[in-house]
């Protein structure tokens, strides 16, 4: 079988399986882009109602208001602190910003003010949550090439953390990021790093309709080696053994509420090092 790369545009992909989504019970057929390196799933079919319907756990943490920064968010600033990169004084758009935890991670830490910051959400829930955290600038739209040219204003900075995965159309939605970023800006992302560690047990969230892409640091090399200005990894911390828990109790017993009884066995292996320390997620940094 050779699909159509949503992100080239070649017919060169090689099918790996097909796999059944526990939302709805729907079936995709899983490639990988044997020109690009993009791995991806198809039917193409962006369905927000498995957000506001709040299908996974995370929808419900991001509709109730987050008061801890995601750990791709503060490796992404620390990635950003490496590279003296400041953001005070630039204009930011965050592209799927859900509740909004970011505008405060980045007030923390680089003191940025609420004129200089505007976000493009779907979700009705997060952008009321998105509001008190005092976010003025929000535009309630799909992001996509209508949109930016559209769009008057320019940016400094144009962030998406855990955003790209989602998207049913990376070409068209990474040439919009660039129409409206300024000369010399900078595309902040984080992603699922594709080859994490148990990556099988957890992929009850990393399928669609909730993920349709995968990325690998070669993905970026290869195909944005005149943009990439940084790229770096967030690695296994003992909050992903949590995370892991959580999946894995979700797989074996369909309730996330168990994961307790799966957590005892990652955070052995991790303390006796038996866990090797392969990125979690990847931190990109592109300019224009």
């Amino acid at each position: 079988m050779n699909q159509l790369c949503p992100f080239c545009n070649k017919k060169n992909s090689k099918f790996i399986r097909s796999v059944v989504s526990p939302y709805k019970g729907k079936k995709y057929d899983h490639y990988l882009c044997n020109n690009c390196n993009l791995e991806f799933f198809t039917p193409l079919k962006f369905e927000i109602e498995v957000y506001e319907e709040e299908f996974y756990d995370a929808y419900k943490e991001f509709h109730g208001k987050r008061e801890y920064f995601p750990s791709w968010s503060l490796d992404l600033v620390k990635l950003l602190k490496k590279n003296k990169i400041d953001l005070n004084s630039k204009n930011i758009l965050e592209i799927g910003s859900g509740d909004g935890i970011n505008f405060e991670l980045f007030k923390k830490e680089f003191k940025i003010n609420k004129e200089q910051y505007s976000v493009v959400e779907l979700d009705k829930k997060s952008i009321e949550v998105c509001k008190k955290r005092g976010i003025k600038n929000i535009f309630p739209k799909i992001f996509d090439n209508k949109f930016a040219s559209n769009h008057k204003k320019k940016y400094d900075i144009i962030l998406f953390t855990e955003v790209l995965e989602h998207q049913i159309n990376p070409k068209d939605f990474l040439d919009s990021v660039f129409y409206l970023l300024k000369k010399n800006g900078l595309v902040l992302i984080t992603v699922p790093n594709k080859n994490r560690l148990f990556k099988s047990i957890r992929e009850a969230t990393d399928i669609p309709p909730h993920h349709f892409l995968r990325f690998d640091k070669l993905f970026f090399k290869k195909n944005f080696k005149k943009n990439l200005y940084a790229i770096g990894e967030h690695n296994l911390k003992l909050s992903h053994l949590v995370i892991l828990s959580k999946s894995a109790s979700v797989r074996f017993t369909r309730k996330s509420i168990l994961w307790p009884l799966f957590l005892p066995i990652p955070i052995l292996f991790y303390l006796f090092g038996l866990i090797p320390n392969r990125g979690e997620g990847l931190t990109i940094i592109l300019t224009k």
